[in-house]
């Protein structure tokens, strides 16, 4: 996965909002963390990400060969403080997916608009609590036979996130744990996520990144597939190219 960000100091949420619109870039594994902007200033994210796998899970967990999976997935997201205890949020995105479904290839092409709000809920020295609100709809989505059970018009996600600063040595280092549930349309069951990273700078240009991103379906889906879980692991370097933008490269397993 690749990942470009951008800060400024812009005071118009609207107007950088109707800027990342224009661009018409359309998901990504991009994940929020529990710290704000500061007020008036914001940030835009480019991700793209590319999948691939010639194995999946079973059901009891275990990998198995199957046919070529492949995924690729854009996105823009969006933050601006709109004070110092709370930083609006926005999210446009896109994917593509490819998978076997009894021998034939089936393609899904996906995208969504989401939008939403963190808010500072206590903080003290290097540590701070937050909460978080997103709301996503889709703008497409093209399923075709039985996939058209899988329709999810529109999610909602509740999320709490805690992040601890403290150093390593010379190295400023950071912690963070988050905890989110995640209310899906259509026939899909509702989520429970659960989040963890850890990021250290051992340059002043250069964030390592180590995160766990875990997530479990609180139901059976509406067409009798049972409980699922699955959890990832990912590895991210962020160089800083200048005072305003930062390349991410990603790579992570499931």
């Amino acid at each position: 996965m690749v990942t470009l960000r951008q800060e400024s100091g812009w005071n118009g949420a609207m107007a950088l909002l109707a800027a990342v619109l224009m661009l018409a870039v359309p998901h990504s594994s991009a994940s929020a963390g529990a710290w704000l902007q500061d007020e008036g200033r914001s940030q835009i994210i480019f991700a793209n990400a590319m999948t691939g796998s010639t194995r999946r899970f079973d059901r009891r967990g275990r990998p198995i060969r199957s046919g070529q999976f492949s995924k690729q997935e854009s996105a823009i997201h969006l933050e601006h403080g709109w004070s110092d205890h709370v930083t609006l949020l926005g999210s446009l995105r896109a994917q593509n997916q490819t998978f076997p479904l009894d021998g034939t290839p089936v393609r899904i092409a996906s995208g969504a608009l989401g939008g939403g709000a963190r808010v500072r809920l206590w903080a003290q020295g290097g540590t701070i609590l937050s909460a978080q609100a997103m709301l996503h709809a889709t703008t497409e989505r093209s399923l075709t036979g039985p996939l058209r059970r899988m329709d999810s018009p529109a999610e909602a996600e509740l999320r709490l996130n805690l992040g601890h600063t403290l150093a390593l040595g010379h190295w400023p280092t950071f912690v963070e744990l988050q905890t989110a549930y995640r209310w899906r349309g259509g026939s899909n069951p509702d989520e429970l996520r659960l989040d963890a990273g850890f990021g250290v700078r051992p340059m002043p240009a250069l964030l390592l990144l180590l995160q766990s991103h875990n997530t479990i379906t609180t139901g059976k889906s509406r067409f009798g597939e049972s409980r699922a879980r699955q959890h990832k692991v990912q590895a991210s370097a962020v160089y800083d190219l200048s005072a305003a933008w930062s390349l991410q490269i990603s790579a992570f397993g499931s």
